[in-house]
Order: structure tokens, then C-alpha cells, then sequence
């Protein structure tokens, strides 16, 4: 297991097998996935199947990025996972988080990702980095806002309208 980075309260690290259960039992939650592509919970097996893809394939063919778990310091705790991977099908490096619910609300997502918005910039090289939010997910939009990312455009994405946000490594950087 390889650790990617530490913030005050969490680490996020490589995947690893035992993580596709619970991240399979997150994705799996209504709540957690109102706003992710149809808002429908993905089934067990397409769950396992992506996080055993980004295990075996991504990290050993894209050293620096990934979807990570995000593992609470306080009693090693996985609470979900946050990204810096290509966007699908775009020459682009998309920021993403998704947590379980009983870490909502108690600023862990905005932590986590201000601390990868500089991991990307410093340590994995980026230009940019982009967000993308449902235009119904008020919070996940504040989030990206909060990290740095500013308003780009309007879109259909992921099977839903989405909002992207964008930050270029020289305006994070002054």
C-alpha cells in the first residue's frame, strides 16, 4: 500500500483489496449517489470492478494519479476516496471525492482536496485540474470553490447536467 499524501485529520493511500468491500457498500447507498451520473447506487460488481481496475491497472500505468482511499487517522478508518484521475475520454485531470455518510458535513472533502489540488500541482506536475459537480449539488460545487476552482461552463456529463470548475497551476501558484 502506497500512502500519496497526509492532511491534518486523514492520508490518502493506494487501494488496496480490503477496501472493495466497504467503498462497494458506499456506492451502494442512495444518499451517497443522489448525485452521481443517473443518481441510481452502482451494483457490487461494477463497484469491485472499478476499484480493482485503478489497483492493477491505473497505478502501475499512470504513477501519480488515481482514485485513492481516504482513511480517517483517528482509529484507521476508511471513509471513502478522493481522485486526480484523466477525465473520461478528455485529455484532462478531473479532482473528485466521495465520502461515507457519517463523514459528511465535518469539512473532510474540502481538507482532502485542497491538500490534492496541491499534491497535483507540486508533485504530480499538472497544468490544471478540473471539477465537475451535478448543477443540483450545491455542496459538492462549494467544495471546488472552497479548493480554488473557479466556474467554467455548464455541461451534459455523466449522464446528468454537471457544472465544471477549473484551477491552472500558475494561478494556484501566485
Amino acid at each position: 500500500m502506497k500512502k500519496i499524501l497526509e492532511t491534518k485529520r486523514c492520508y490518502i493511500r493506494e487501494f488496496v483489496e480490503a477496501d472493495v468491500d466497504p467503498i462497494c457498500q458506499m456506492n451502494s447507498d442512495p444518499e451517497v449517489m443522489k448525485y452521481i451520473t443517473d443518481g441510481k447506487p452502482q451494483t457490487y460488481e461494477y463497484s469491485k470492478k472499478r476499484t480493482v481496475y485503478f489497483i492493477n491497472e491505473y497505478y502501475p500505468k499512470y504513477p501519480g494519479l488515481g482514485m485513492w482511499a481516504v482513511v480517517r487517522k483517528a482509529g484507521d478508518q476508511l471513509m471513502g476516496w478522493a481522485c486526480l484521475k484523466h477525465l473520461d475520454n478528455q485529455d484532462l485531470i478531473e479532482i473528485g471525492y466521495r465520502l461515507i455518510k457519517d463523514y459528511w458535513g465535518q469539512g473532510y472533502a474540502t481538507e482532502v482536496s485542497q491538500a490534492l489540488v496541491h499534491y497535483g500541482f507540486t508533485e504530480a506536475s499538472l497544468d490544471k485540474i478540473v471539477g465537475i459537480a451535478s448543477e443540483d449539488n450545491i455542496k459538492s460545487q462549494y467544495i471546488l470553490q472552497k479548493t480554488g476552482l473557479t466556474f467554467l461552463k455548464k455541461a451534459y456529463y455523466y449522464q446528468t447536467n454537471v457544472v465544471f470548475y477549473q484551477l491552472l497551476k500558475k494561478d494556484y501558484l501566485t
